[in-house]
Order: structure tokens, then C-alpha cells, then sequence
């Protein structure tokens, strides 16, 4: 069976939002990374078991790529079950580029695979 990828999809920034908060264009992939690892309700057991996380944006455009080190909780984890990816982005990973196709789910949290995966084409 092929691992599992953690993905989150960030949403366009509204002018309401947080600085911290959601998806601009032009955005560094540190800052993609910054916004994308946190605060998500998810899975933890299924989440540590992923090796990477791809952040993207609104169009399922990786944008983001890094590893999966460990979780930590969020205040009133009991309540709200969010948790932060611990981790290091990796720059200039293969998959930078690259679109994921998620099977129409509208949850930003999802798994894929590698089959998931469709390299950019030259245009």
C-alpha cells in the first residue's frame, strides 16, 4: 500500500482574516508553510503516520512541502481537537508545482498518494 501524504488546502485570504491567516498570491514558501501547518482538526494517530505535508492553494497547487516530525495540541485540545504539524519545510522538493487531486473533498485536511500527484505540464 502507498503512504499516505498529509495535505491541507488553504483558502483565499479575506480582508477580514488574520494576517496569518489563509492563502495570497505571490506568498514565500516559508510563509506557506507557516500558515498551512496549523491549526487543523485532524486525526493525529493517521496524521504522525505521514512522513510529508503539502500545503496548496486554492487551485490544489502544491506550494508548500515539508516533513512530519511530531504534533503538538492546541489550547482546549480536549474541546476542539486542533493540532500544529511539527516539521521543517523542504525547499525545491519534487512536488512543488505540482496539483493534487483530491476527489472533490471540501475538507482542507486530506490524504492522498503519490498516484495523487500530477507533475506540471510545459506549456
Amino acid at each position: 500500500m502507498a503512504r499516505e501524504i498529509l495535505t491541507a488546502r488553504l483558502g483565499a485570504r479575506k480582508a477580514t482574516d488574520e494576517p496569518t491567516v489563509g492563502w495570497v498570491e505571490g506568498m514565500s514558501t516559508a510563509d506557506a508553510w507557516e500558515h498551512g501547518r496549523s491549526w487543523w482538526r485532524m486525526n493525529p494517530g493517521r496524521a504522525i503516520e505521514c512522513e510529508l505535508m503539502l500545503i496548496l492553494d486554492p487551485d490544489y497547487t502544491v506550494i508548500a512541502v515539508g516533513t512530519i516530525d511530531g504534533l503538538m495540541k492546541g489550547e482546549n485540545y480536549t474541546e476542539f481537537k486542533r493540532a500544529e504539524i511539527v516539521g521543517e519545510v523542504i525547499d525545491d522538493h519534487e512536488y512543488m508545482g505540482c496539483t493534487v487531486n483530491r476527489t472533490g473533498s471540501q475538507n482542507p485536511i486530506s490524504y492522498v498518494t503519490d498516484r495523487d500527484i500530477i507533475a506540471p505540464t510545459d506549456s
